[in-house]
């Protein structure tokens, strides 16, 4: 029996699964198992602890034996719930909890409590994302495109990146809500000169206007391998200037130096999800062994084949505060089981768009 086979057997709930190491590259199909276990205990959890989910689940018909026999059954909220009906999240009345909203890009904010569970378990998301996806060294710089823990009031993008700055050593150059456009070019210039290997973590609009400005200046940035670029957050309030994913890796591989696009990536998280996503090398978004996900038809709320295009839904088990069971405003695809070339096996989400208000009205998501 290998080391696998015998944590396979000591698994017995979401923090056990979260512990793991090297958890990226167990066999598909015995993650799955146990991801789908954990997904179970957390619906007996809320089904015994929040009659609204309990009443939500039976409203649809739903029972868990339904839900055992095929995970997809599981219920979903919309996430428009967590804006409208706050029930859903606080029918214990939690002490404790930190309250985090989305951006409000849509016009309301989502408003979610997070307990000190559910907090720790999305940073071990991280971090085993980090190590294990994007494969970096513990050594590293993080230059953060965001603002200190100071500032960041309950927005979840900024309180998330804040939080990853404690255990990394860090700088952040947004204060008072603007950039800090001199510190920032002053310090990424002196990085550039020594062999530490740098991460520079924002949103895809911010570090297009720094690229911009980078590979206009007579003097050139050289990092080649030294140098990971991330993104988070999406293209929010500045999606006037979106621009595609090839010419966005493309100009920040020219403005920073860098040796080629693997050193270039994404990771997609959202305020009613507790766990965070993560590109690899090869530009796949591979889901965590504890989450999951699946595109549904937004007429009927079938689930779709790998590769179809739809709604995405995701059953996270990693949220002790609230349902991690959501419908998001996003439209998609999920391929099944990808052998991807950076060596993990893994279902890969692929988010194509939001769902505008005409789609939102006639889909099938109301409740």
């Amino acid at each position: 029996m290998n080391k696998q086979d015998n944590n396979f057997h000591t698994i017995r709930n979401i923090d056990d699964l979260l512990s793991v190491e090297n958890i990226f590259s167990w066999n598909y199909e015995k993650i799955s198992l146990l991801r789908n276990q954990c997904i179970l205990n957390r619906v007996r959890q809320l089904i015994s602890e929040n009659k609204y989910y309990k009443q939500y689940c039976k409203q649809k018909n739903i029972t868990i034996e339904m839900m055992e026999n095929y995970i997809n059954y599981t219920p979903k909220l919309p996430s428009s719930i967590f804006k409208k009906h706050s029930r859903y999240v606080d029918e214990n009345n939690r002490e404790n909890t930190y309250l985090t909203t989305s951006s409000g890009t849509q016009g309301t904010l989502s408003k979610i409590p997070r307990d000190s569970v559910t907090m720790m378990r999305i940073y071990s998301s991280i971090f085993a994302g980090v190590l294990e996806i994007l494969k970096l060294s513990k050594n590293f710089r993080l230059i953060l495109l965001s603002p200190p823990n100071s500032e960041v009031d309950h927005l979840w993008i900024a309180y998330i990146l804040s939080g990853v700055a404690i255990h990394y050593d860090s700088k952040h150059y947004i204060s008072g809500g603007k950039f800090e456009s001199e510190k920032f070019m002053k310090d990424i210039f002196v990085a550039a000169k020594d062999d530490r290997q740098t991460v520079i973590l924002g949103t895809p609009a911010l570090i297009v206007e720094i690229a911009k400005k980078l590979d206009q200046l007579e003097h050139k940035l050289n990092f080649n391998s030294r140098c990971v670029v991330l993104s988070a957050g999406g293209w929010k309030k500045r999606s006037g200037e979106k621009i595609n994913d090839s010419d966005y890796r493309k100009l920040v591989v020219k403005a920073f130096g860098l040796n080629d696009e693997s050193y270039v990536m994404d990771i997609f998280n959202m305020v009613e999800l507790n766990s965070v996503i993560f590109e690899c090398l090869k530009h796949k978004k591979h889901c965590p062994p504890w989450l999951y996900v699946r595109a549904f038809d937004p007429w009927t709320l079938k689930v779709c084949k790998s590769g179809e295009f739809g709604i995405l839904g995701y059953l996270d088990p990693t949220a002790n505060s609230f349902p991690g069971f959501v419908f998001s405003d996003d439209f998609g695809k999920v391929y099944e089981k990808v052998n991807c070339e950076c060596g993990i096996t893994s279902d890969v989400v692929v988010i194509e768009r939001r769902i505008n208000k005409l789609e939102s009205r006639g889909c099938a998501l109301k409740i």
